[in-house]
């Protein structure tokens, strides 16, 4: 089973779960590490600027990581054609650790030691087994799912925590929800944790909790728990599990006539959700810029670049929330560096990363974010809590209020 900043996990993250499953088999299983750089020099005695990327981006989580290496290549390619960063050209380097922890850790510590990144970008499920050798370099990560492992970690948009399944009740509240029924998965124990959370948030967002109830991924259909939601008299489903038993649970509750607002949270919508008329309706509250958004020049330059250096990811079931959020980690990095302040011929290190990510105040990096402040202190992700709104209508991905943030 495979979840991608799923709802409700202020106590513990749906990718902390994944983590910890992969430790268990960690030693004795295989991975494979894939690694690309993407450089074109801007100025011949530039310095290049290190990026590393590590993830899980084949494997298990492939429908959900899969398209993050081709927005994060075309990030540094438009970059890297329109000046480089400060006048250093980006050279990436993506790692893929497959969904192995062992391969994870192997990757990090080749990023860090060998390659000599500055900074790192992870949408790796396996980062809590090489987050400590991080901090020990002292090498910022700005993570995709914003967890505050150390003080080294940096949001790149709405952390879950402690945000949690908030912003997308509030949401739902706005456009009729009364009371959530919330549906966890099975297969992982700590799951049943999140059920507290829900009902927390729930009510914080002037919601009853009316259901909670666990299911399987062999299960054929999830008719029964959708029953059992409609006879509580629940109006919105939440589901902790990943985006393919989201889509599932909305196709079988529509099945036997319970009408519903389907929410889900933090990158999860891709054009997967587009092929199914029973998702009309559904809400996310997204961490990052919503990519029906096309009205701003930060915004532009994500759909041109996109177009230019991935065009068939574009087209592909993959794409979607997650590489906005890839673009954006981007953007922080590279304003972070611009707020550093170096000359073109400095070296870049990650104490130069660092300096410029602690120098952001309320930066929202032209829109594509809420307002990044850092301190070097631990845990600061926990004060963003405001998110961007994105709906599915007429099977087709709007963004209701632009790029206008909504807050706690």
């Amino acid at each position: 089973m495979i979840g991608f900043r799923a709802f409700g996990r202020r106590k513990i993250s749906f990718l902390t779960l994944l983590s910890l499953a992969a430790l268990v088999t960690a030693c004795s299983s295989g991975g494979t590490s894939t690694s690309t750089s993407t450089s074109t020099t801007t100025n011949g005695k530039a310095s290049p600027f290190v990026v590393g990327v590590i993830g899980s981006f084949t494997g298990a989580d492939a429908s959900v990581f899969g398209t993050f290496p081709q927005a994060i290549q075309a990030w540094a390619s438009w970059t890297n054609a329109h000046g480089g960063v400060a006048g250093h050209p980006v050279d990436l380097i993506v790692k893929d650790d497959g969904l192995v922890t062992a391969t994870s850790i192997t990757d990090a510590h080749e990023l860090i030691s060998q390659d000599h990144a500055a900074v790192l970008l992870s949408s790796s499920t396996a980062e809590i087994s090489w987050a400590p050798y991080a901090a020990a370099e002292k090498v910022p990560v700005i993570d995709l799912e914003s967890l505050s492992l150390n003080k080294y970690f940096f949001a790149s948009g709405t952390p879950l925590d402690p945000t949690g399944s908030y912003g997308a009740y509030a949401e739902a509240k706005k456009s009729g929800g009364k009371s959530v029924a919330f549906f966890y998965c099975n297969e992982i124990a700590q799951c049943s944790q999140a059920v507290p959370s829900a009902k927390s948030d729930a009510k914080q967002a002037g919601m009853q909790f009316a259901y909670a109830g666990s299911y399987s991924d062999s299960e054929p259909n999830y008719t029964s728990q959708c029953i059992a939601a409609r006879a509580a008299k629940a109006n919105v489903i939440n589901v902790f599990g990943s985006p393919a038993d989201q889509i599932e649970v909305a196709r079988s509750c529509v099945q036997v006539g319970y009408k519903f607002i389907l929410v889900s949270s933090s990158a999860n919508f891709t054009n997967a959700w587009l092929a199914y008329s029973q998702l009309n309706g559904a809400i996310e509250d997204s961490p990052d810029f919503p990519t029906p958004v096309d009205t701003t020049p930060a915004t532009k330059a994500f759909h041109a670049a996109m177009a230019q250096y991935a065009p068939s990811t574009v087209k592909s079931t993959g794409y979607g929330e997650p590489d906005a959020v890839a673009w954006t980690m981007g953007q922080e990095a590279a304003s972070a560096l611009e707020l550093a302040h170096v000359n073109s011929d400095s070296p870049i290190t990650s104490a130069t990363i660092l300096n410029g990510l602690f120098a952001m105040n309320g930066d929202t990096l032209d829109g594509l974010s809420p307002p990044l402040t850092f301190t070097q202190q631990a845990n600061e992700n926990t004060k963003i809590n405001c998110w961007f709104t994105q709906t599915i209508a007429n099977q087709q991905f709007t963004a209701p209020d632009g790029l206008t943030l909504s807050c706690v």
